[in-house]
């Protein structure tokens, strides 16, 4: 995603995350390495937020808002939370079109 995504683009996320709350599925999750596990393979990974988060700005994105919904505000509830993130891909130095263009739209 970052790849292809032109600096200052908008990133949009919404993942679930914390822990599998789900009876059915407790089973399956591996609380180490955060991931629902089939049958030997992970199949689904629930980070805590403040980890998402982290990997969201590691790569180079700039986290303009999130928020935590938790599960007593959820429809259908599988794990502890779900995380809405907007973010930006950060502008570089060789961009000077794109600051001149975000100074100018605010």
């Amino acid at each position: 995603m970052f790849r292809v995504l032109k600096p200052g683009g908008a990133f949009i996320v919404r993942t679930m995350c914390g822990d599998v709350i789900d009876e059915k599925l407790k089973h399956n999750f591996d609380p180490i390495n955060r991931t629902l596990v089939t049958e030997g393979i992970a199949q689904r990974y629930f980070g805590f937020p403040d980890d998402i988060l982290a990997e969201i700005r590691q790569v180079g994105f700039r986290i303009d808002k999130y928020k935590v919904i938790p599960a007593s505000e959820q429809e259908i509830v599988v794990v502890s939370g779900e995380l809405f993130v907007s973010a930006t891909k950060a502008l570089t130095k060789m961009q000077p079109e794109l600051i001149c263009r975000q100074i100018m739209i605010g």
